[in-house]
C-alpha cells in the first residue's frame, strides 16, 4: 500500500513539474516575443521619425514661404506676381495662391506648362474652411488639383485677424519618393494619412497593392479607416487579413496635428529579424520543453508498464499463469454478481504431492502443476474461473444446472488431470485428487 502511495505521489510531483515547466516556457516565450516586438518597434519608430522629419522639413519650409504671401500690406489680395513666382520656384510647387475670405476671390501663380483646375468651387470651399477654422490643412483632390497633387493650405492673418488662406500645390510624386524608401529591410511600406485613415500620400508599394486586383493578402485602403485612433504611443496596432498579420505603427506630425505617418510591416518579417542570441534562447526553451514532455510521456508509459507487471505478479501465479487467490476471489465475485444461474465452488488438491517432488524431482513437480492448470483452464466455459490458491491446491468456480451434471463434469476434469506427463525414465504416474464442493446456488 505504501509503495502505491509513493508511486502516485511521484507521478503527481512529475505532472506538477511538467505543468510548471510548460507555464515557465510559455511566460518566457511570451516575454521574448514582447521583447522582439519592442525592439522591432524601436527600429521602425526610428525609421518613422527620420521619414517624418524629412517630410516636416519640407512642410515647415512651405509654411514659412506661404506666410510670406500673407505679408501685411495694403495690396495683399491684389496679388504680387514677383512674390508669388519666387515662392512657387522656391517650393518647387505646381502653383501657389491666395484666397480672400471677404470677396471669395482667388489669386493664383501657376506653372504655365501645366493645366490646373485651381479655380474650382471645391478649392474655394477648402480655403474657406481653413480661413474659418484657422487650422493648416493638407489635401488631395483630382477635382481641383490635376493628377491628385498635394495641396497645403495655411490661414492668413492681418492685424491678428484671419482674412484668407494661402495655398500651394505640390507634385505628389516628390513626396511619394520620400515615403517609398525601403522600410524594415523592404518588408514594410509607408503611408501619410489623416486621423480617419484616409490616405494622403501613398508609397509605391501601397499604390502597387491597390492597383493589383489579385493582391488578396495585401491591405486595402478601406481597412485603414478608424484603425489609427486605437494606436498607443510606443505600441504596435495589430491587423489581420486573410490569415496574415500586420504590425502597424503611427507617428503624428508636429506641424500638421491631424495627419500621421503610418508604417505597415508584415508580422513574418518582424520575427525573421531575430538576433542570434534570442534565437539561441528560444532554441534552448524549445529543447527543454521537448525533453520535459518526452520524459513525462516516457515516465507515464514506463509507470503503466511497471504497474501492469506489478499487477501481473500480484494477480497471477508465476508458475501456472492462473489467477492468485485474491484475484480469483475478485473474479468469482464479479461472476456471481451477474446472477446467471447456479454455481459450485470446488477446492481440489493433489494427494501426496510431495511424493512426486521427492521421487522425480522438483522440476517434474512443477511440470505436474502446469499440466493440471492447463487441463482445468481448458475445461472452463464462459463465466467460469480456476485458480491455484497455494502449492498443489486448486479452486474452480463452475456453472451447473443439476448436481448429477456437475458431478459428472468434475470427475471428467479430474480424470484427465490425473494422467500426468511421462517422466524422464518413461513412466507415466497418475495423481489422486481430494476435492470438496460447495454449492453456491444462484
Amino acid at each position: 500500500m505504501k509503495t502505491k502511495v509513493d508511486e502516485r505521489f511521484r507521478i503527481l510531483l512529475w505532472w506538477v513539474l511538467l505543468i510548471a515547466v510548460l507555464i515557465f516556457g510559455l511566460i518566457l516565450t511570451s516575454r521574448l516575443k514582447a521583447r522582439i516586438e519592442r525592439n522591432s518597434y524601436l527600429d521602425i519608430e526610428k525609421t518613422a521619425e527620420g521619414r517624418l522629419s524629412d517630410i516636416e522639413k519640407d512642410f515647415n519650409y512651405a509654411l514659412s514661404l506661404l506666410n510670406l504671401l500673407g505679408a501685411e500690406e495694403d495690396d495683399f489680395f491684389k496679388g504680387n506676381e514677383k512674390r508669388f513666382t519666387f515662392v512657387r520656384e522656391q517650393l518647387n510647387a505646381v502653383a501657389v495662391g491666395l484666397y480672400d475670405s471677404k470677396t471669395g476671390e482667388l489669386s493664383i501663380s501657376a506653372d504655365p506648362a501645366l493645366s490646373l483646375n485651381v479655380g474650382s468651387e471645391e478649392l474655394k470651399k477648402k480655403a474657406k474652411e481653413v480661413s474659418v477654422s484657422g487650422e493648416t490643412m493638407a489635401i488631395r483632390g483630382n477635382s481641383f488639383f490635376a493628377n491628385g497633387d498635394l495641396g497645403l493650405l495655411v490661414p492668413v492673418k492681418k492685424g491678428g485677424v484671419i482674412v484668407g488662406t494661402a495655398f500651394s500645390v505640390f507634385n505628389i510624386e516628390n513626396y511619394i519618393r520620400i515615403i517609398s524608401e525601403p522600410v524594415y529591410n523592404g518588408a514594410g511600406y509607408c503611408l501619410l494619412t489623416d486621423n480617419n485613415g484616409n490616405v494622403l500620400v501613398p508609397s509605391e508599394e501601397f499604390r502597387r497593392y491597390m492597383g493589383n486586383a489579385g493582391a488578396a493578402n495585401d491591405l486595402e485602403q478601406d481597412e485603414m479607416t478608424g484603425l489609427f485612433g486605437s494606436t498607443r504611443e510606443g505600441n504596435f496596432t495589430k491587423l489581420s487579413r486573410d490569415g496574415r498579420k500586420y504590425y502597424v505603427i503611427t507617428k503624428p506630425f508636429n506641424t500638421l496635428s491631424k495627419y500621421v505617418l503610418v508604417i505597415v510591416v508584415d508580422e513574418a518579417a518582424i520575427f525573421r529579424n531575430i538576433s542570434p542570441a534570442t534565437k539561441g534562447v528560444m532554441a534552448i526553451i524549445c529543447m527543454v520543453l521537448i525533453v520535459t514532455v518526452t520524459q513525462s510521456v516516457y515516465y507515464v508509459v514506463s509507470f503503466k508498464k511497471k504497474k501492469n507487471e506489478f499487477n501481473d505478479v500480484l494477480n497471477y501465479d508465476e508458475l501456472t499463469g492462473l489467477p492468485t487467490k485474491p484475484h480469483h476471489k475478485n473474479i468469482a465475485t464479479g461472476i456471481l454478481k451477474k446472477g446467471r444461474g447456479n454455481y459450485a465452488y470446488a477446492a481440489c488438491d493433489v494427494s501426496e504431492f510431495k511424493y512426486f517432488n521427492s521421487t522425480f524431482s522438483y522440476e517434474y513437480g512443477n511440470a505436474i502443476l502446469k499440466y493440471i492448470a492447463n487441463v482445468m483452464s481448458d475445461a472452463l466455459v464462459k463465466d467460469e474461473t480456476v485458480s491455484r490458491t497455494s502449492g498443489d491446491h486448486f479452486a474452480l468456480l463452475l456453472h451447473y444446472n443439476d448436481t448429477d451434471e456437475l458431478t459428472s463434469r468434475l470427475i471428467r476434469i479430474l480424470d484427465t488431470a490425473s494422467v500426468l506427463p511421462v517422466t524422464y525414465d518413461g513412466r507415466q504416474p497418475r495423481a489422486v485428487f481430494t476435492c470438496g464442493v460447495y454449492l453456491v446456488g444462484s
